[in-house]
């Protein structure tokens, strides 16, 4: 309000209201309406936006939570792939080895 601006200000309120002080006045007077539309004014306004903002904190949170838990559910999944794959590639390794005693014959270095 006008009385809080001058308030604030250090001046008296009546100095607002001066005919001297016209331009002054008029620049309060937008200055005001631009922090009205801006700011939130009144206690169940107020209320009703520290609530909005509430909500939206906890849909963002909720939102994370159900990431969270598809994303470890991908990792347990991925964590199993990759040990069935270790088990997959330690049987192999062993066949290898197993035939590689009979099925392969070395070449020798230096004989054409």
């Amino acid at each position: 309000s006008m009385a809080e601006l001058a308030r604030r200000a250090g001046i008296n309120e009546a100095t607002l209201y001066k005919k001297s002080n016209a331009a002054l006045k008029e620049r309060a007077v937008l200055w005001l309406d631009a922090l009205k539309k801006k700011e939130t004014v009144g206690r169940v306004q107020v209320r009703r936006s520290y609530q909005e903002r509430a909500e939206g904190w906890h849909e963002k949170y909720k939102a994370l939570e159900t990431r969270h838990g598809i994303t470890e559910l991908q990792f347990q999944q991925l964590q199993a792939q990759h040990e069935k794959l270790k088990r997959d590639y330690n049987a192999l390794m062993e066949q290898m080895r197993a035939g590689a005693e009979s099925n392969v014959i070395p070449i020798q270095k230096g004989s054409s």
